[in-house]
Parts: structure tokens; C-alpha cells; sequence
């Protein structure tokens, strides 16, 4: 009987050791509607984080101060809201409370022709002066990419779609299907990759997206593919990225392969990495929202900062998502009509009762197989077996040799 009962809970302890735990609660997630606003496109901070820069696709840039929308435009635009044409991308200065005061826009010319980038001058909440300092970038009706920020190197980093002309995307020296880099007065910097052009990168279809990684330096791009192939890339210094020769990962060494290839529709745009801000647990990681899905992206990326571990749901929009930007306070995100800021709430402990927040919403779907971190079930079954097996086997020579 004494080895019997040993056997059993031998064997239930070694059931209690192999078994996968469950992993602690997922943060949860609150979402709060800053300013309604008429489709608002790019926005950014301010450094200091006490203004909001807020681009709407007809023309106005709005400031939203403390948390409260401005009723004065910081100024108007003239320009064309026909298909993805308008006013899109937003950029501030990194000097911007230092002697700098610029604001720096991509908009659509009033009469479609042309896409151009124009600098402001800020002087308060109002804009005092205005320039164009690039111009004559593709406008079709469709793809135009749109997004400007500044890299680490102090350089303006540019979004260009190819216009539904894919040949321009594979020449390195005609505008449209690019990455441009240029100084913060729109001339064309000394040192890049093709003597005397604002490219930077090039095979490129439709970019929405432009982030750069504050651990490594990386940028990071989000392209919306034809009927499939939706890309996450990592953009590097005169690469090609293969459109319209190839689609997701070729294979092809003569082009950048995705970092992540999307074979649904999902409609990537705006995207922006996350800091303690939003919880210590995203530190690091690439947010991105999607049009078409209508939902957030949290990446987890690899230790090189080059790969990705693991693809989750932030939050589950309900609208398509068009503008994203990390703000002192939280996850800020644009959809057609409004601005939302998305921020973590305490997780939940053990003495409460009751259902949880409506606002809340878990920040993880499940990982796939070759993902997890938890053992496979039919590896646990071996293992168990084979330690029971063993310890009876013990048991019985133990029971002879008395």
C-alpha cells in the first residue's frame, strides 16, 4: 500500500511541476475620445508633451492643449480630398521648443497635381510663416504615402507612393515609390545613398507608415500591398524593397525582403514605438494600426531589434485607424472621426470581484505554435510517463529485495 501511495503522489507532483501555468492577467486596456475632429491624419507633440498637433485631411491643423481642442486653427491649407489625397503627414521640429519653432506637413496641391511638403512656423498656437521646401512628388488619385518624421540623425525621413505608376518605384532617380531624406530646409543631404537624390530608399508601392526605433535607430515602414501582400518593413540605407517586381517575401536577393508579410487585406498605416507611457511591459515594442481590420498591432520585437517574436492585438478599434503618435500619457490614435488615447489600467488582483471594465480589453491574442513559450502537451505526456514508469519500476525492485 506505502508504495502505492508513493507511486500516486510521485506521480501528481511531477503532474504539478510539468504542467503549463497559466501566464499572468494580460494588461488591460482603456480607451478615452480626446477631440472629434473632421477625418484627423497625422499629429505629434510637442516635446515638452503639452500640445498636440493635429492634421485633418481638408486642410486644417488643429492644436489640442492640455487636453482640450483649440477652436483656432493653428492654420488652413488649400488642398484636394479626392481618394487618399489631402492633408496627411505632420512632423514637429526636434528643436522645436529650442529656436526651431517648424511645423512640417505633406499635403495634396488644391488642384491634385502634385504632392509637396511645407514647413510652418510656429508662434504660439498660430502659424506666422510658410513655405514649401519639396515639391513635385506624384499625385495620383491613390498612393501616396504621405508621412513625414525625423530620424535620430536630425535628417526628415518622407513617405512617397508610386501614384499607381509602379515603374517609378524601381528608379532610384525619379520621384514616387520612395523614402526620401532631406535636411530640415528640403535640400538634398550630402551624404546619401545616391549622389544628388532624395532617395533613401526605393521598390516601394504605398507607405503609411514611418517610425524610427529609439533603441537602435531603426525606421520602420508600414505598405499597404495590391489585393494581398501587406508588409511591415525595416528600411535601410539605399535598399530596394522589390515593388512592383516581386510581392511579400521573394526570396530574391537583389530586394529587401518583410519583416512581416501579410496574406489578408488588413490596410497597415500609421505606426509609432511604444515607452512606459502606456505600461513598463511595452517598452520597445512597434505599434502599428490597420484600416481594413480595424485594430491595433503591438510587435514584439527580437533582441537585434531586426525581427519579430511575437504579433498581438493591442485594442480592437471598432473604426479604421488612420493616425498614431506616442504621447506623454498614453497610445494616442486618429480615426475618421475623432482622436483616442488609449492608456493601461491596473491589473486586476485576486480580492476583486466582479466582471471586469467594459472599457478594458486584453492586449494579447493568442501566440501561434511556434510561439509559445509553454511546453507541447504531447512532450509533458513522455516526460510524465517516463518519470512514473521509472518510479515504479523502483518501487517494485524496492518490493522484491525486501
Amino acid at each position: 500500500m506505502k508504495h502505492s501511495r508513493l507511486a500516486a503522489a510521485t506521480f501528481l507532483v511531477l503532474v504539478t511541476a510539468l504542467w503549463p501555468h497559466p501566464s499572468p492577467a494580460a494588461t488591460r486596456i482603456s480607451a478615452k475620445t480626446i477631440a472629434k475632429l473632421d477625418f484627423p491624419t497625422g499629429m505629434r507633440f510637442t516635446p515638452s508633451g503639452d500640445r498636440l498637433f493635429v492634421n485633418e485631411r481638408g486642410g486644417r491643423i488643429r492644436i489640442i492643449k492640455r487636453g482640450k481642442l483649440l477652436s483656432r486653427p493653428f492654420a488652413t491649407l488649400r488642398t484636394t480630398t479626392g481618394a487618399e489625397s489631402g492633408l496627411l503627414g505632420l512632423a514637429l521640429h526636434p528643436r522645436f521648443e529650442h529656436g526651431k519653432p517648424w511645423v512640417y506637413v505633406f499635403f495634396t496641391r488644391a488642384d491634385g497635381a502634385t504632392d509637396r511638403v511645407m514647413r510652418l512656423v510656429a508662434n504660439g498656437d498660430v502659424a506666422v510663416r510658410r513655405s514649401i521646401i519639396f515639391d513635385d512628388m506624384p499625385a495620383g488619385g491613390y498612393h501616396h504615402g504621405g508621412i513625414v518624421a525625423f530620424g535620430p540623425d536630425g535628417k526628415l525621413y518622407v513617405s512617397n507612393g508610386e501614384a499607381h505608376s509602379s515603374d517609378r518605384a524601381q528608379n532610384p532617380r525619379v520621384l514616387g515609390g520612395k523614402i526620401y531624406r532631406l535636411n530640415d530646409d528640403g535640400s538634398i543631404p550630402s551624404d546619401n545613398p545616391f549622389p544628388g537624390e532624395p532617395t533613401f530608399a526605393y521598390g516601394i508601392r504605398n507607405p503609411f507608415g514611418l517610425a524610427f526605433d529609439p533603441q537602435s535607430g531603426n525606421l520602420w515602414e508600414t505598405e499597404n500591398g495590391p489585393n494581398n501582400h501587406d508588409e511591415i518593413n525595416l528600411i535601410e540605407r539605399g535598399k530596394n524593397y522589390g515593388w512592383p517586381v516581386v510581392r511579400g517575401r521573394a526570396g530574391n536577393s537583389r530586394f529587401v525582403d518583410p519583416v512581416r508579410d501579410y496574406r489578408d487585406i488588413i490596410v497597415p498605416t500609421m505606426a509609432a514605438f511604444g515607452g512606459d507611457a502606456l505600461a513598463p511591459a511595452f517598452r520597445g515594442n512597434f505599434f502599428f494600426g490597420t484600416y481594413a481590420s480595424q485594430v491595433i498591432h503591438r510587435l514584439v520585437l527580437s533582441d537585434d531589434r531586426k525581427s519579430v517574436r511575437r504579433d498581438l492585438i493591442l485594442f480592437n478599434a471598432g473604426d479604421g485607424v488612420v493616425g498614431m503618435t506616442m504621447g506623454p500619457d498614453g497610445l494616442y490614435f486618429t480615426t475618421p472621426s475623432k482622436v483616442v488615447r488609449l492608456t493601461a489600467l491596473p491589473a486586476p488582483t485576486s480580492s476583486v470581484t466582479g466582471s471586469p471594465s467594459p472599457a478594458a480589453t486584453s492586449t494579447q491574442s493568442a501566440p501561434k505554435k511556434d510561439e509559445s513559450s509553454s511546453t507541447p502537451v504531447y512532450v509533458l505526456v513522455g516526460i510524465i510517463a517516463a518519470a512514473l514508469g521509472g518510479t515504479i519500476a523502483l518501487l517494485v525492485y524496492r518490493a522484491r529485495r525486501s
